[in-house]
């Protein structure tokens, strides 16, 4: 009985309290060691929902931009339809000939309206039907020039759905012709000169007969009217037969619209 008690009370030797001390340690340290790997990776994991919680707002922001400034475009290039398709009525009233394009943003005249064949000089119908685009324009363009959000609209703008500044950056008066090349006894050189001097012409009775027009500017301060020829290098029909020649020979008036802005700017870095 004496044996058996002595043997189950046993103390361990120095080299086994050793042992044990060491093993003791070596868990406290891994156990230290495993609960650091923890926290970092818990930061880490943090950090990491933080960037990409910061990452989805930025996309957010940035769709929100892209869905408004596609609305703007889209809003700009309605009232561009809305101001074309308003020429053409009132020319049609003038009982005058004028072809449309809203998608292009384009109103044009045919060549055989404004001038004789190969001629540059304006001829009786054509000095008509720029007498009556001249005073539509006159009348409703300035609606939409100036800066975006002037003080007070125009006073030729009492019909508030009709008040849409700066939406266009540019009207350009643009020649075109057929592929027939001039004579050599003509007194121009080319096509490209024929339909450079055509939209000159045209601009230039408007500039006499209505000068408001030519002032008139976009929203960042550069006149509106311009002017380009382009001989027979863009073509609207086939060259083959007289009827695409014809379609071919006219002067374009392009609306190009302003560059959409977002309703809040940017701040600048300070």
């Amino acid at each position: 009985m004496q044996t058996s008690r002595m043997r189950t009370g046993r103390r361990l030797s120095a080299g086994e309290q050793g042992y044990l001390a060491s093993v003791s340690d070596l868990m406290a340290v891994l156990f230290f060691i495993v609960m650091i790997i923890l926290v970092v990776f818990a930061v880490k994991t943090i950090r990491d929902n933080e960037r990409l919680e910061a990452l989805e707002r930025e996309k957010e922001e940035a769709l929100a931009e892209l869905r408004e400034l596609n609305s703007n475009l889209q809003d700009a290039r309605d009232v561009r339809a809305a101001f074309i398709a308003y020429i053409k009525e009132e020319m049609e009233k003038r009982g005058k000939t004028i072809v449309i394009d809203p998608n292009e943003g384009i109103f044009r005249l045919p060549e055989s309206v404004l001038f004789p064949s190969g001629g540059y000089m304006l001829n009786k119908d054509g000095v008509e039907a720029l007498t009556a685009l001249g005073s539509i324009l006159s009348g409703r363009l300035p609606c939409y020039s100036g800066l975006r959000e002037p003080p007070a609209p125009p006073s030729e703008c009492d019909d508030p759905a009709a008040f849409k500044p700066g939406r266009f950056d540019v009207i350009l008066i643009e020649g075109h012709t057929d592929s027939v090349n001039l004579s050599a006894s003509h007194r121009l050189d080319d096509n490209l000169q024929l339909s450079a001097f055509r939209s000159w012409t045209t601009y230039n009775f408007l500039k006499e007969k209505y000068p408001e027009l030519t002032g008139l500017k976009n929203s960042d301060g550069q006149y509106l009217f311009g002017v380009s020829g382009y001989g027979e290098t863009r073509k609207i029909a086939s060259n083959d037969d007289e009827e695409g020649k014809s379609r071919n020979r006219r002067v374009d008036f392009r609306i190009v619209l302003a560059a959409p802005l977002l309703a809040k700017e940017p701040e600048s870095s300070q």
